[in-house]
């Protein structure tokens, strides 16, 4: 449990508060549109929300995850040519 809790903990360093909040808030924003799917007249609607739930996680993907997860690529490679 231990060593899956630190390789989870590489990948969000330099994530700030505003980076999580806005995540939280994307995943909520999915999660309540799958059901809002299932109702014809509010599929529209629950599109629009599931849209704008992975727009709001672009940020944390994009700015955190993809550079640390860059870094941690490139340590492994680096410890495969030792």
């Amino acid at each position: 449990m231990k060593r899956v809790y630190h390789g989870v903990k590489r990948y969000h360093r330099g994530a700030k508060p505003i980076h999580f909040a806005l995540s939280t808030f994307g995943r909520i924003i999915i999660i309540v549109g799958f059901p809002m799917l299932l109702i014809e007249s509010y599929r529209s609607l629950a599109l629009g929300l599931m849209v704008g739930g992975v727009f709001l996680n672009l940020p944390m993907l994009r700015q955190v995850y993809y550079r640390n997860y860059k870094i941690q690529k490139r340590q492994i490679l680096r410890r495969k040519k030792k």
